[in-house]
């Protein structure tokens, strides 16, 4: 699944909660939680070879996801002045799990047991890229009220 479906799915997730604004660090951890398990695209740097071997194992497993959570949060804590460490945390890894999730429904798979197991594990309901869920996000969220101030020119 592409990083913007990903996206669009943690962003819709937290609007179902609450209204999403870009001042609120849920908002971006759920977003941000929703695409960093994709940072295994780092490994294509050494070769199809070794991106081919890892992607979608350490990044997509539940430690993995943990970590990259735990990560991603400390770093917002520096973004933003009133922080809710544990609220936003949580919504990172909605947004990670989110994630998991929908490459789980492909027929690439996630290796969600790893380190303890390395197989794949995949439901092949999906193709990798799947235009219905990608307009069916899109239509979702364009019709979520955003509280953006307006801009008067």
């Amino acid at each position: 699944m592409d990083p913007l479906s990903h996206a669009l799915i943690g962003l819709s997730l937290h609007g179902l909660s609450q209204g999403p604004s870009l001042s609120n660090p849920a908002t971006i951890g759920v977003i941000i939680g929703a695409i960093v398990p994709d940072l295994d695209i780092i490994a294509r740097l050494k070769g199809d070879y070794v991106y081919l071997k890892h992607h979608r194992v350490e990044t997509h497993s539940i430690p993995g996801i943990i970590g990259l959570s735990l990560i991603t949060t400390y770093l917002l804590s520096f973004l933003y002045t009133s922080f809710a460490f544990k609220e936003v945390f949580i919504w990172t890894m909605i947004g990670a799990l989110s994630h998991m999730f929908f490459d789980l429904l492909n027929s690439y798979g996630v290796a969600i047991l790893y380190p303890f197991n390395r197989r794949m594990y995949s439901l092949n309901l999906i193709m990798i890229y799947d235009p219905v869920i990608f307009c069916w996000e899109a239509t979702f969220y364009s019709t979520v009220e955003v509280p953006f101030k307006k801009i008067s020119l």
